[in-house]
C-alpha cells in the first residue's frame, strides 16, 4: 500500500481544487462566447468570425474557441451536466465532449 505524506496529500487537494475553480471559469467564459458569438463586436475589429476573435485575442486553439461558444449556446440543454460539474462530479472537459 502507498501511503502519501502529509505535503502530498496537500498538493493533491490544492490541484483538484484549483482545477474545480478553472472549470468554473471555463463555464462563464464559455457563457460569455456563446454572447460574444452573437454579436458583432469581432467584425468591427476586422476578424474572419467570433471564433478567429476568440483565437486570437484569448490565445486560444480554433478547437477550443468553438468548443466554448457551443458549449455556451447549449448550456440550457446540459442542466444536469452543469450541476454536476459544480458540485465536482465531473470536469468541463465534460461538457465539451
Amino acid at each position: 500500500m502507498v501511503e502519501l505524506v502529509p505535503e502530498e496529500l496537500d498538493v493533491a487537494y490544492e490541484m483538484v481544487g484549483i482545477r474545480q475553480a478553472i472549470d468554473e471559469l471555463e463555464l462563464q467564459f464559455s457563457r460569455l462566447a456563446a454572447r460574444f458569438d452573437k454579436g458583432s463586436y469581432w467584425e468591427q475589429e476586422g476578424s474572419n468570425s467570433p471564433i478567429d476573435w476568440i483565437r486570437f485575442n484569448c490565445h486560444m486553439t480554433s478547437n477550443a474557441a468553438g468548443a466554448r461558444i457551443a458549449v455556451g449556446e447549449n448550456l440550457g440543454r446540459m442542466a444536469e451536466s452543469t450541476q454536476a460539474m459544480q458540485a465536482g462530479e465531473i470536469g468541463f472537459t465534460h461538457l465539451v465532449e
